[in-house]
């Protein structure tokens, strides 16, 4: 819904109290346990304020960087990862590269609103795939 509104009605972004990067900490790290995908508190946290789009993706590219990191630590500790999944990591990575490389490429030709948008339309498309799949 919330990626609904930015769409629809482009309100004006704000410059948020520190305060509320805790509340968004908690509610990553809340989501994130239950549903092993903390990050929509995270992106509606870092595109409610008022930060260019370099800020954004610097905190978020920081935000998974370290997410990913903890969880593939906790699940090589837990036994989840199995040879099979480790396997599925080596099919996949090539393509996690590419795509990484052309989002890059992409990157510096999006405008502040257009970033934003992309952004929201995939927050539409996580929210989806956590109620359909």
């Amino acid at each position: 819904f919330y990626s609904l509104y930015n769409l629809l009605f482009s309100p004006v972004s704000r410059k948020l109290s520190n305060n509320w990067g805790y509340l968004a900490g908690f509610l990553s790290g809340s989501v994130g346990a239950a549903f092993s995908a903390g990050g929509p508190p995270t992106i509606i946290y870092t595109t409610m304020n008022r930060w260019t789009k370099d800020e954004i993706k610097a905190t978020l590219t920081g935000f998974f960087m370290f997410n990913s990191i903890v969880g593939a630590g906790a699940h090589a500790v837990t036994g989840l990862t199995t040879i099979e999944v480790f396997y599925k990591f080596l099919l996949a990575a090539p393509f996690v590269i590419v795509g990484t490389k052309a989002g890059t490429l992409c990157y510096s030709n999006f405008k502040q609103e257009t970033y934003l948008k992309i952004i929201f339309f995939f927050l539409i498309f996580m929210g989806f795939m956590m109620i359909f799949y």
